[in-house]
């Protein structure tokens, strides 16, 4: 990565950026938002425990890991949810970890928002 100086120097490092991708645009200008690598898996169950969980009834999954935003998997789960009105188990792994939850067919965010209606 090229960095330009004040001083009309130009110094490029190579390495990870000890942040995140919203951080390194802040800070540099330079946009990753959209290039993480993601696997996703989504369905209508999920089995197991927190050291061996499993997601049954698969509706979507991915042929092998895609770059794209983060919040990929959650978006496709919420865009599902609502198309079969029905809550769904999205699995969501990266280099950095994985996250696996519930999302619902009246969702607002990927956070798991949901509408005023919640309950």
């Amino acid at each position: 990565m090229e960095f330009h100086l004040e001083d009309d120097c130009i110094i490029e490092l190579q390495g990870p950026w000890h942040s995140n991708a919203e951080a390194l645009f802040n800070d540099t200008g330079v946009d990753i938002k959209d290039k993480h690598l993601t696997f996703v898996v989504i369905g209508k169950g999920l089995e197991g425990d927190l050291r061996n969980m499993k997601i049954t009834d698969v509706v979507y999954k991915d042929e092998k890991p895609t770059v794209g935003d983060f919040c990929r998997g959650e978006r496709l789960a919420m865009k599902l949810a609502k198309e079969m009105n029905m809550v769904l188990f999205c699995y969501s792994e990266s280099d950095g970890g994985s996250s696996c939850g519930p999302v619902y067919p009246d969702q607002i965010d990927v956070y798991g928002k949901r509408t005023k209606d919640e309950k």
